[in-house]
C-alpha cells in the first residue's frame, strides 16, 4: 500500500471522528463518548472494508474539488461557530470528568480544533455526495416536459417576487421580537416554531435542539440547500434579510416541484394537470407554507421523492428513505415501501441493511446520542399529544383539519392564548362539515381507484393522519393541527382530484368549467387569509 494513500486513510478517519464531534451536540457524557467510538469503529469500516477513500478520490476532477472546497469551508466556518457559541458539548461535562482545563475558553478552542481538523473529513463526504445531488437534480430537472418547466418557472418566479415584498415588509415569519428587541422563538404564527429554526439556523445545524428525535437528520439532507441559501445570501448582501428570503424562495422552488412529482404519480396530462397544480398552489397549506418558514417543507419534499422512487423504479429509493424518515421519523410508517423483494428473508435483511445506513449516518453526523436518549425525549414530546384533550373534541379538531387543508380555517390575532400578539386557530366547537364532506370525497376517490397503486398509498396516508392526529391526538392540545397540513394535504387533494376527474371526465367543458369555478372560490378564500395573517404581521412585527 503506498505511503500517500496510508496517511489519506489516517488522516480520513481522524478528521472524521473530529467532524463527528464537531456536530455532536446534544447529550450526555457517556451518550456522547459512545457516539464518538461508534463513529471511529464506523469510520475504520469505511476505509478498510468499504475503500471509500480510494472510491471517492478515483473521480476526483477540478469542478468537484472546486465546489466541495467552497461548500466544506463554508459549511464548516459556520458549523464551528454554531459549536462554541450556544451548543457545545464537549467543553463541559466530558472535560469536567476528565480533568481538561484550557483556560475558560474551553468552547471555542475545542470547536475551532474541532473545525480544522475535520476539514479533510468534510471535503471528503462533499466530493462524494456533490456529484450524487448533481447528477438527481440534473435528472429531474431535465426530465420535466414543457408544460412542467413553465409552469415550475413562472409559479416559482411569482412566489419568489411575493416572498421578497412581504419579507421586507413583516419579519413575522422568521424574526418576530417583542417591544424589548428580543426574539419570539415560537407560537408567533400558528402554533410553529419556525422563527427559532431560523435563529437556530436549524437547515445547517444539524446538532441543534430542534434537529431533536423527531428529524434527527434534518439538518444533513437540508444542508445542501441551507448552503446555497447562505453563498446567494452573501452575494446578495444588500437585500436586507437575505438569508431567510433565500432559504425560502429555495423553499418555494422545490415545493413546487415536489407538486409536479406529485401530478406524475396521478398520470395527469395537459389542462388536467394545470389545475392540479394550480388547486395545490392555492391550496391554505401551500400558501402559508409558502411564507412560513418551517422543517415540513423539506420533510414533504423527500417524502414525495421517495414515493416517486418507489413507484417509477427510479433512483437511490433507500437514500431518499433515509432523507424522508430523517426529516421526520413518523414518515418510516411507509418502511413496506422501501423493499420489493418477495421472500421474507430477503425483505428482513432489506430492512436491516437500511437501517444500518439510517444508523450509520446519524453516527457519522453526530446525531446517535440523540437516538439513544429517545426515551428521555419521547416523555417530553408526548406534552404535545392529546391526552388531556376529549375524543370529542379532538374529532372535532381533525374533521376541521381536512376542511383546513383546502380553505382558509377560522383564524385570527389572538392577545391572549400568549403574552405576545399572535395569529392563531379559533377554538373548534363543533362538527365542520366542509371538513366531513372533504373526507367523505377522499373515501369515494380511493374506492373508485382502490387498484391504483398511488391511490392506496394516498389512502393509507390519510390513514396514518387519523392515528397521529385523531387517536394519539397531536397537536390537539394546542389546538395546532395547521401545521400538519402540508404533510397530508397533497394525498387529500390527489384522492378528491381522482374522484372528480372520474365523475366529470366525459364532458370536458363541464369539467374545465367546474374546476374553474372551485378554483376561483378557493383562491379569493386563501388569498383573502393569507393577507389577513400578513396585515397582522405588518400591524404587529413590522420589518
Amino acid at each position: 500500500m503506498p505511503v500517500r494513500s496510508s496517511v489519506l486513510r489516517l488522516l480520513f478517519i481522524a478528521s472524521g471522528v473530529c467532524m463527528t464531534a464537531l456536530l455532536t451536540l446534544r447529550g450526555t457524557a457517556v451518550n456522547v463518548l459512545i457516539g464518538l467510538l461508534c463513529s471511529l469503529l464506523l469510520l475504520y469500516w469505511l476505509t478498510y472494508k468499504r475503500r471509500v477513500v480510494e472510491k471517492v478520490t478515483r473521480e476526483l476532477s477540478a469542478g468537484r474539488i472546486f465546489f466541495a472546497a467552497l461548500f466544506t469551508l463554508i459549511g464548516v466556518y459556520y458549523l464551528t461557530q454554531y459549536s462554541y457559541i450556544k451548543y457545545s458539548m464537549l467543553s463541559g461535562e466530558i472535560l469536567d470528568r476528565i480533568g481538561v482545563d484550557i483556560g475558560g475558553h474551553n468552547d471555542k478552542v475545542i470547536s475551532i480544533a474541532l473545525g480544522v481538523c475535520s476539514l479533510t473529513a468534510v471535503f471528503l463526504v462533499l466530493c462524494w455526495f456533490l456529484p450524487k445531488f448533481y447528477a438527481t437534480a440534473k435528472e429531474l430537472i431535465g426530465g420535466l416536459d414543457r408544460l412542467e418547466r413553465r409552469y415550475w418557472i413562472i409559479a416559482s418566479v411569482v412566489m419568489a417576487a411575493a416572498i421578497l415584498i412581504i419579507y421586507n415588509l413583516t419579519n413575522v415569519f422568521y424574526g418576530a421580537h417583542d417591544a424589548a428587541g428580543k426574539i419570539i422563538p415560537y407560537d408567533v404564527v400558528y402554533t410553529a416554531d419556525s422563527i427559532d429554526q431560523v435563529e437556530s439556523n436549524a437547515f445547517l445545524n444539524i446538532g441543534t435542539y430542534e434537529n431533536d428525535i423527531r428529524q434527527p437528520l434534518f439538518g444533513l439532507y437540508a444542508a445542501p440547500f441551507a448552503l446555497i441559501a447562505m453563498i446567494l445570501s452573501k452575494v446578495l448582501f444588500f437585500i436586507p434579510n437575505s438569508y431567510p428570503i433565500m432559504m425560502q424562495i429555495i423553499h418555494v422552488i422545490v415545493m413546487q416541484f415536489a407538486m409536479i412529482l406529485l401530478a406524475r404519480m396521478m398520470k395527469l396530462q395537459s389542462m388536467d394537470k394545470v389545475f392540479f397544480l394550480l388547486f395545490l398552489s392555492f391550496s391554505y397549506p401551500f400558501l402559508l407554507f409558502m411564507f412560513n418558514i418551517e422543517q415540513y417543507i423539506f420533510a414533504v419534499f423527500w417524502l414525495i421523492l421517495f414515493i416517486y422512487s418507489y413507484l417509477f423504479q427510479w433512483g437511490r429509493r433507500d437514500f431518499f428513505f433515509i432523507g424522508a424518515v430523517g426529516s421526520l421519523v413518523t414518515t418510516g410508517i411507509l418502511f413496506p415501501l422501501l423493499s420489493q423483494a418477495r421472500k421474507l428473508k430477503e425483505w428482513i435483511k432489506d430492512m436491516a441493511v437500511n437501517a444500518f445506513k439510517f444508523l450509520a449516518a446519524a453516527t457519522l453526523f453526530g446525531q446517535l446520542p440523540v437516538i439513544l436518549e429517545t426515551h428521555t425525549e419521547y416523555k417530553g414530546l408526548m406534552a404535545f399529544s392529546g391526552a388531556e384533550v376529549t375524543t370529542l373534541d379532538k374529532w372535532y379538531q381533525y374533521v376541521n383539519f381536512f376542511a383546513s387543508c383546502f380553505v382558509w380555517p377560522s383564524a385570527g390575532e389572538d392577545r391572549t392564548t400568549y403574552e405576545h400578539a399572535s395569529y392563531q386557530l379559533r377554538i373548534v366547537d363543533s362538527l365542520n362539515m366542509v371538513g366531513l364532506i372533504i373526507l367523505v370525497l377522499a373515501v369515494i376517490g380511493f374506492l373508485l381507484h382502490y387498484k391504483d397503486r398511488f391511490a392506496q398509498i394516498c389512502m393509507f396516508w390519510l390513514a396514518f393522519s387519523f392515528v397521529i392526529l385523531f387517536a394519539v391526538g397531536w397537536g390537539t392540545k394546542e389546538n395546532g393541527l395547521i401545521l400538519y397540513s402540508f404533510y397530508y394535504s397533497w394525498a387529500l387533494f390527489a384522492l378528491i382530484f381522482k374522484l372528480a376527474n372520474r365523475l366529470l371526465a366525459r364532458v370536458e367543458p363541464l369539467k374545465f368549467g367546474v374546476y374553474g369555478l372551485l378554483l376561483g372560490v378557493m383562491a379569493v378564500i386563501n388569498i383573502i387569509g393569507i393577507y389577513d395573517l400578513i396585515d397582522f404581521g405588518i400591524r404587529n412585527y413590522p420589518a
